[in-house]
């Protein structure tokens, strides 16, 4: 495989088994191979993968190195990526001032991802004077080019009257989108609203159908909490709508499937 974006396209076979066993390993190897030929893209995948240890020993270090070489290259994600691991997804390389500026030069080449961190940073007033409706600014920017975290969050501070002013039917319009994307915090925020009649009617069955999900699509942290939303919704209802709930959930799919470094 002679050139670099030809290494690159025989890496993303290699990473999701298109035409050849999977292999993660050999995949990481042709990307930085794809990289060291200056392949952008290649260059930014090998940093994300070096940085969380996947298909090679974890090494930091090097994934920055390589983040980098793509953020120069004017790769977007890459710059959006370099933010993340100084935000604190590596504690050692922890730099808010840093990571900030990142996700600012990010957001000016239109990441969504960016602009929903840009919020979080706003809201937490990290390495900039806390602001809420600044906050609620940037998820919102976030949420409209698609971004799932950028929908939930809006949608929370919408509910709770934060950075402007309370909104419920807008709250839950905004969660119930990143719930149909597949987010599990969403679903369980939804499953809540629709047991309380929050911004919408109240309606057990569909709270159960959310908080049945949800327990399959939360975070292990979160799981047990669903799972008690879920057994204490589903016995208000009868076991035959249970059933067919749960045949439902069988059957759901997400609309379109987070995707965070």
């Amino acid at each position: 495989i002679g050139d670099a974006q030809g290494r690159r396209l025989y890496a993303i076979a290699l990473a999701g088994g298109r035409g050849v066993a999977a292999d993660d390993g050999a995949a990481t190897a042709w990307f930085l191979r794809s990289a060291e030929g200056g392949d952008v893209i290649a260059a930014r995948e090998s940093g994300i993968r070096l940085v969380v240890g996947r298909g090679a020993s974890k090494d930091v270090g090097a994934g920055m190195k390589w983040l980098k070489v793509a953020a120069l290259g004017d790769d977007a994600e890459a710059m959006c990526a370099m933010g993340v691991v100084l935000a604190g997804a590596a504690p050692e390389a922890r730099d808010d001032a840093a990571a900030r500026e990142w996700f600012v030069k990010a957001a000016e080449r239109g990441s969504a991802s960016a602009m929903y961190h840009l919020g979080v940073f706003s809201r937490a007033g990290r390495a900039i004077a806390q602001n809420e409706t600044e906050a609620a600014s940037w998820f919102r920017k976030a949420a409209e080019r698609g971004d799932v975290d950028g929908m939930l969050h809006l949608g929370l501070m919408h509910a709770d009257g934060r950075g402007m002013p309370r909104d419920d039917a807008e709250g839950f319009r905004w969660i119930e989108r990143a719930a149909g994307r597949g987010k599990g915090e969403a679903m369980l925020r939804v499953s809540a609203m629709y047991a309380e009649g929050k911004g919408i009617s109240a309606n057990p069955i569909e709270a159960y159908f959310w908080a049945f999900l949800a327990a399959r699509n939360v975070s292990s942290l979160a799981r047990e909490r669903a799972a008690t939303q879920r057994d204490e919704l589903g016995a208000r209802i009868s076991p035959e709508s249970r059933a067919e709930i749960e045949a439902r959930a069988a059957q759901w799919r997400p609309a379109q499937a987070p995707d965070k470094l």
